[in-house]
């Protein structure tokens, strides 16, 4: 949704843990040869359908390892019917919902689909007269995402609260988790994981007494990512 530029400086700094304009040449080379080495970004400039995203990360998958897939937003993707002229708008996204994790569980990539809530959602208010988190059949085209998906979160920030620091504050709800098994299990209704960035916006920390979540780049071993 956004040039791919903002991304990359969004995670140098995330990656760094400060702001662009605080780090000197070397820290500047440092941050982005790692974000050269572990991300993969497509720009906007073409507007893909989720046909398009499938054929593209396979081929990627093929030439080198890509341990994730984020897709931002997926109402950008076009949509195509092309291929069957005879199904709803419905069903096509039920059947790109169906080929994500299809994808996920043939290749061993995590695909992460980032969707919005419909209107009436946005426009609910809670106790405090502020907007509510939405719940996950409110997200656009409502419960095919959640029915698919092994796991399904909510990102929720008061963007408009008189706390500065709640400002900052976002709600984690975890709303599925298919495998509880593996120790998994969704947030309480109430309950959710609060994550807070800090002044500068480089960096998050579980709210209090949970420790720091980010660690600064020199620690930081992770697979390479494929972000869409």
């Amino acid at each position: 949704e956004n040039p791919t530029w903002t991304n990359r400086v969004k995670i140098m700094q995330f990656a760094m843990d400060m702001p662009l304009h605080r780090m000197n040449h070397k820290e500047l080379k440092t941050a982005y040869k790692w974000v050269n080495d572990h991300f993969i970004f497509v720009d906007n400039h073409k507007n893909y359908s989720f046909h398009d995203i499938m054929v593209f990360a396979e081929k990627l998958k093929n030439m080198q390892d890509i341990n994730g897939l984020l897709i931002d937003p997926y109402n950008a993707l076009r949509i195509d019917l092309s291929f069957n002229r005879n199904i709803s708008t419905h069903e096509y996204h039920y059947e790109a919902a169906s080929e994500f994790l299809t994808f996920s569980n043939k290749h061993s990539m995590a695909v992460w689909v980032n969707a919005h809530a419909f209107t009436e959602a946005q426009r609910r208010k809670g106790p405090d007269g502020l907007s509510m988190a939405p719940y996950a059949e409110d997200t656009e085209g409502g419960g095919k995402f959640v029915n698919r998906a092994d796991c399904f979160i909510t990102l929720h920030r008061k963007v408009q609260h008189q706390e500065h620091s709640e400002r900052r504050t976002v709600e984690m709800h975890v709303r599925k988790v298919r495998m509880t098994e593996t120790g998994g299990t969704p947030t309480p209704h109430d309950f959710p994981l609060r994550f807070e960035f800090n002044q500068q916006m480089s960096g998050f920390s579980m709210v209090h007494p949970f420790p720091k979540v980010l660690t600064p780049l020199c620690e930081l071993k992770v697979g390479k990512q494929l972000m869409l």
